[in-house]
């Protein structure tokens, strides 16, 4: 029933990231934070969603009212414009699908500046998911997180492409129906071959689910190196 965004946070919360508290200690950790959402829509700013939607960018800005456009900065992209004003530091891109995610570069969203990348049905849709995940990773900081769902059929494929743009599969839930499955990325600190991942191998919280493609891939790039 939650297949359209409307730009709620729920689907992040589906496998257990609380996207308002992780914000939050990136921002108390590095002193700056940036958010991106694919396919936003009202954000939670039309005036009827406010009160019931703070797991939404206008919950956000909310929380860091006092640092937004200074060293916290909201994006999110629609494919029309939505808004006809927003508060500083909070900016909306329209016209811009999740494969295009690279003309954020000529609109004030740096390479290698972004803490979290979030999508709830926009990515969904997106055919090319290659040109959407090179572009989320070329977008991404180091560490950085993209959360996502996709269909199903396409897990194997997309783990192959995420993996040779430095995106490393955390965690995968299947949901079913048209909300598919949820995805959970991580961006890499170095080259895949520095970061692969073996069976029966764990480092730290985040390697919560593993995929079995990405270990095989893993290992064939280590025969071939």
């Amino acid at each position: 029933p939650w297949t359209s965004s409307g730009g709620s946070f729920r689907l992040a919360r589906e496998i257990g990231f609380d996207i308002a508290h992780y914000a939050k200690n990136i921002h108390h950790k590095n002193g700056k934070v940036t958010f991106l959402e694919i396919g936003a829509a009202w954000a939670g700013f039309r005036a009827e969603e406010c009160a019931g939607h703070q797991a939404t960018i206008s919950g956000l800005s909310g929380e860091f009212r006092e640092q937004l456009g200074e060293s916290v900065f909201l994006h999110f992209t629609n494919l029309t414009p939505w808004h006809a004003s927003l508060p500083k530091g909070v900016t909306e891109h329209p016209y811009v699908t999740a494969a295009g995610l690279g003309a954020l570069e000529n609109r004030g969203v740096q390479a290698g500046e972004v803490d979290i990348i979030y999508s709830q049905a926009a990515a969904y849709f997106e055919q090319d998911y290659t040109a959407f995940l090179r572009s989320a990773a070329r977008l991404l900081k180091e560490d950085g997180v993209l959360i996502f769902n996709h269909d199903p059929v396409l897990a194997s494929a997309m783990d192959e492409v995420a993996w040779e743009h430095g995106l490393r599969l955390v965690r995968r839930k299947q949901m079913g129906g048209m909300n598919g499955a949820i995805a959970r990325y991580h961006r890499l600190r170095s080259s895949p071959v520095s970061q692969m991942v073996f069976p029966g191998v764990k480092r730290a919280e985040d390697e919560e689910v593993v995929c079995e493609s990405l270990v095989m891939s893993a290992l064939r790039r280590n025969v071939e190196v």
